[in-house]
C-alpha cells in the first residue's frame, strides 16, 4: 500500500474555513491524500485543509483501509460459508435426501408450582 498527499490550490471563491496554507510549499488551498494498492487501485482517499499535517491524512487513510480490510474479510467468510452450504445441499440432493431443514419442535410450557390464574 502506498500513501501520498498533494497540496492543491483552491479557487478564489472557496471559503477559508475549508482550506488552509501548506507551510512547506506555501500553497493556500486543500490537501488530498490517496492510498493505492500494488495494482494501482485506489483503496482510500481524504481531503482536508492544506494546513493539516501529513500524519492526519495518513491516520484517516489507515482507518479507511482497516475498515475496508475488515469488510472484505467478513464478505469472504460469508462467501465461504455459502459455498460450503451449497456443496452440502448438492451432496444431499444426489443421495435423494430432502435438504430442507426440519420443522422446529416446540417445547411444552414449563411446569410451575403457582396456581392457575
Amino acid at each position: 500500500m502506498v500513501i501520498d498527499t498533494q497540496s492543491v490550490r483552491a479557487p478564489a471563491g472557496v471559503p477559508k474555513t475549508t482550506t488552509g496554507r501548506d507551510a512547506n510549499k506555501r500553497t493556500p488551498g486543500r490537501k488530498r491524500g490517496l492510498a493505492v494498492d500494488v495494482l494501482g487501485l485506489i483503496a482510500g482517499g481524504v481531503a482536508m485543509g492544506a494546513s493539516a499535517h501529513d500524519d492526519a491524512a495518513g491516520t484517516a487513510l489507515r482507518d479507511q483501509i482497516e475498515h475496508l480490510t475488515a469488510t472484505l474479510a467478513e464478505t469472504e467468510a460469508h462467501l465461504t460459508e455459502l459455498a460450503t452450504t451449497r456443496k452440502i445441499i448438492a451432496k444431499l440432493a444426489q443421495t435423494g435426501v430432502d435438504p430442507s431443514p426440519h420443522p422446529t419442535r416446540t417445547r411444552p410450557p414449563p411446569e410451575t408450582d403457582l396456581p392457575p390464574s
